[in-house]
């Protein structure tokens, strides 16, 4: 964990990179690799509707962060064998006893895992994705060809920061593949989540779809960055499912400075907590605790659609974090979900299956939010679907 000055010179070279405006310009990419995901679900043999959505859709999420941080166009559907799926596959798997202790060590005593020279990703695979960025930013400081993505913006901050304080390509090579790390596996559970409630909540799915449907409509049939957040019943739909099942369960920060608490019940001491000290706060704990939500355990997207402001700035709900030091990366996996959703929900409906476990449980004693036996879901054409045209280039900002 970074501290002080050096967190905060961290933050100011990657915080011009994921405003609103940036996304907008990577619209389209995540868009691109939406709309072959849709199009393959929607196309499924009538045998082969029956799936594994979480398989499926760390392959959406590994296309789309290929497109838009390493410039690499990947279909990993059509080539499931295909590089970037295999090594973020290896990267990001934190399902089994011994890497869950090994993230741990890495992410709360950085120094043990320095003097254990434990590794998380391998030096063979590490120089792969060094080598993507390098050979990215050679290529276009050679011929000034340009890109609307993350390495471009990168290239882009450099050339407003003071001499001597720019982005080395190590630099762009660590918070690349930090971003990789960070959203290969999170994003595709997080949708089969949302896949899952939207199965068990059908009558849910059609309000959504009636939403996607009319906004397309009133946008001439395409689907841009602005028309998709049109949509305020998808995002409440988002972040429902986002409260009762968080990305990070729980969260960890230091203490900066002596912090008293009261007594947790009648008759106790105070708790002073100490500058220096590492808390965990139980996310999940404070989302269902129903002195802050009515009806905690219920799925009521309702709640964020009528009060989404109020609850966001609660300081109640925080599945991304809260404060300054709040996940950098919330918008981009929010629009990678959201153009997801909007592309599957036009083309098919999200059905239980046999294999389905409801309600959810999941895998005990992993980093990863893995659903016990995996999040079966059926996929089913829909028969009326809206033809939306794919979203063109004048409709993505350059800004």
């Amino acid at each position: 964990m970074l501290n002080g000055d050096q967190w905060k010179d961290h933050r100011n070279m990657l915080s011009p990179t994921f405003t609103s405006s940036k996304i907008k310009t990577m619209f389209k990419l995540m868009s691109e690799c939406a709309s072959r995901f849709a199009e393959h679900l929607s196309n499924l043999p009538e045998e082969q509707r029956e799936t594994e959505m979480k398989g499926l859709l760390t392959k959406y999420t590994n296309d789309v962060i290929a497109s838009c941080v390493y410039n690499a166009s990947v279909d990993s559907i059509k080539e499931p064998k295909n590089v970037f799926y295999v090594y973020g596959t290896i990267s990001t798997s934190i399902v089994t006893f011994k890497r869950s202790l090994m993230f741990l060590i890495h992410r709360n005593a950085p120094w043990l895992a320095e003097l254990l020279q434990l590794k998380l990703v391998d030096s063979h695979i590490a120089k792969f994705f060094y080598d993507q960025v390098a050979e990215t930013v050679e290529t276009r400081q050679r011929t000034g060809t340009r890109r609307s993505d993350i390495l471009q913006l990168f290239m882009d901050n450099n050339k407003k920061r003071e001499p001597g304080r720019e982005m080395t390509v190590q630099d762009m090579a660590n918070h690349a593949f930090s971003f990789f790390f960070g959203g290969f596996d999170t994003v595709s559970s997080q949708t089969s989540i949302v896949a899952h409630l939207l199965a068990e909540n059908a009558d849910v799915q059609e309000r959504v779809q009636q939403e996607i449907d009319e906004t397309l409509e009133n946008n001439n049939g395409e689907l841009t960055y602005d028309a998709m957040h049109e949509m305020k019943y998808l995002d409440a739909v988002i972040s429902e499912t986002l409260r009762l099942y968080p990305i990070a369960p729980s969260i960890d920060r230091m203490c900066v400075k002596d912090f008293e608490l009261p007594p947790a019940r009648p008759g106790d001491k105070p708790f002073t907590v100490k500058a220096g000290m590492n808390i965990w706060i139980p996310v999940s704990g404070i989302h269902q605790d129903p002195k802050y939500y009515e009806n905690p355990l219920k799925f009521d997207p309702d709640r964020f659609y009528e009060n989404n402001r109020t609850i966001a700035n609660s300081g109640a709900y925080m599945p991304f974090g809260l404060g300054p030091r709040m996940c950098i990366g919330n918008r981009f996996a929010l629009t990678e979900m959201k153009v997801l959703l909007c592309h599957v929900l036009t083309k098919c409906n999200i059905k239980l299956a046999p294999r389905t476990i409801t309600p959810l449980q999941f895998e005990k004693g992993v980093i990863n939010i893995t659903g016990k036996n995996g999040f079966w879901l059926a996929i089913e054409p829909r028969k009326s679907s809206y033809c939306f045209s794919t979203v063109s280039a004048s409709a993505v900002s350059s800004s």
